[in-house]
């Protein structure tokens, strides 16, 4: 990439996944509503009762029939400093399959992106190389993992389990867990000096937090696709900074594909390629954000109901509560010295 060898350590990602499923303890095939309460609101305890995962389900069930199931895969991206023999930076990307319902949370990693570093000189020639360079890296290691499942999910995968009848398995993600700057990355936004700030609607940089922001549309998948992938190829044709403006100006967005766009599922029927976007709860743990909102939770609950008394309580009850939702989601991670886990293999 722009004359520069990146090494990428991966594996491919379907094989992975079936592996993890052949060889877990408790499975859970299909997602359910838990009820729906009298004021409208339904129950919702983890991921596979969610809106996200029950809209897939569904078409799953109409494309493959009641045989099958939705094979659900979060991906979790992160840059981490890794020091052997001196520091060196890397992104790995980490799967759970969220059909395994066994006790332990199981993170697997299936590839370390290589860091892109920055620029040495300082001209405007180096800067569009350097940002060239980390885009397209990221991209191509993403296309690598995702080869095999980006078939899969279209067709299916037949799994067998003993004592049991054959199932169809199509993968679906579910989840990318990352930061902002991270998750921007991953579906090809700008991370700065854009007028689209949010990934997920097109409100604009001047009236967002405000009540003009209240209520903007949602992006368009589909549009925004379409403007990168035309922006992608005027980029192989041309390097000029200059015939990519409208795009950012429209879209906020870079000359670039996201990989995972070619995921049934997050660029066809439901389009889920921007709802899927979960933060990393790790950040805001550390950084104390889950506490200052549980000591403000209260008091906003309080007047969102009109003067009665908020159903968490107090601030430990609401402390609490925020904290359990973590948990069942399964996004937590305790920070470890030690490896996150591989899957073993079976012969």
């Amino acid at each position: 990439m722009e004359g520069i060898t990146y090494l990428f350590y991966s594996r491919d990602l379907l094989h992975t996944v079936l592996e993890l499923l052949n060889n877990a303890g408790n499975v859970q095939f299909w997602g359910e509503e838990l009820g729906v309460e009298p004021d409208g609101s339904r129950m919702r305890a983890e991921i596979m009762d969610s809106d996200l995962f029950l809209a897939e389900q569904a078409t799953v069930f109409r494309w493959h029939g009641r045989l099958s199931f939705a094979l659900g895969v979060q991906l979790l991206v992160d840059e981490a400093v890794v020091s052997w023999s001196g520091a060196h930076y890397i992104y790995p990307i980490r799967i759970r399959v969220v059909n395994i319902r066994d006790r332990t949370v199981q993170l697997v990693t299936v590839g370390f992106i290589p860091h892109v570093e920055k620029p040495i000189a300082r001209t405007a020639a180096a800067r569009r190389r350097a940002s060239t360079s980390r885009n397209a890296v990221l991209q191509r290691c993403l296309a690598v993992i995702l080869r095999h499942i980006v078939d899969a999910s279209q067709t299916g995968v037949a799994v067998d389990f003993l004592g049991q009848q054959t199932l169809t398995a199509v993968p679906r993600v579910i989840g990318l867990v990352a930061d902002q700057l991270g998750e921007r990355v991953m579906v090809c936004l700008m991370g700065n000096s854009c007028e689209l700030c949010c990934s997920h609607c097109v409100v604009r940089r001047g009236v967002e937090g405000g009540r003009e922001g209240v209520g903007v549309a949602a992006r368009d998948v589909s549009s925004l696709l379409d403007a990168e992938l035309e922006a992608a190829i005027i980029r192989d044709r041309d390097p000029r900074l200059s015939l990519r403006k409208q795009l950012g100006a429209e879209h906020s967005a870079v000359a670039f594909v996201p990989a995972l766009g070619a995921v049934w599922g997050l660029a066809t029927d439901n389009k889920q390629l921007l709802d899927n976007i979960y933060f990393d709860v790790l950040h805001v743990w550390k950084l104390g954000v889950v506490r200052m909102v549980a000591q403000r939770f209260p008091s906003f609950l309080r007047v969102a109901c009109a003067g009665k008394d908020a159903r968490l309580g107090p601030v430990a009850d609401s402390l609490k509560a925020l904290n359990l939702r973590a948990w069942e989601q399964g996004h937590l991670f305790v920070p470890s010295p030690t490896p996150q886990g591989y899957v073993c293999l079976f012969f």
